[in-house]
C-alpha cells in the first residue's frame, strides 16, 4: 500500500487504482484497499466509482476487528467518511 499512496502522492492515480485492482485479489477483505481506491477515483475528478469503493471500505472497515479499526489512520478515514453522503 506504500507504493499506491506514493503513485497518489506524485499524481499517478490511474497506475495506483491498477496496483490496487491486483491488490484487491489477494487481499479483498481489507478496507485499506478500497479506501486508496476511493481517494485514486476521487482525484479522476469526482468519478462516480469512487462512492462504490467508498461505501465498501467503510463496510468492510465496520465489520473488520478491534485490531484493525485501531491501527486505521485517522485522517484518512475522516476523509473517506467525508466522501460518503
Amino acid at each position: 500500500l506504500n507504493y499506491v499512496i506514493l503513485l497518489q502522492y506524485l499524481g499517478h492515480p490511474q497506475e495506483s487504482i491498477d496496483v490496487l485492482f491486483t491488490l484487491s485479489k489477494s487481499y479483498p477483505d481489507d478496507y485499506r484497499v478500497y479506501m486508496y481506491m476511493a481517494f485514486a477515483y476521487d482525484t479522476l475528478r469526482n468519478d462516480p466509482d469512487k462512492l462504490t469503493y467508498a461505501m465498501k471500505a467503510m463496510d468492510l472497515y465496520n465489520n473488520s476487528s478491534e485490531e484493525a479499526k485501531n491501527s486505521a489512520e485517522p485522517n484518512a478515514l475522516a476523509k473517506l467518511q467525508g466522501m460518503i453522503p
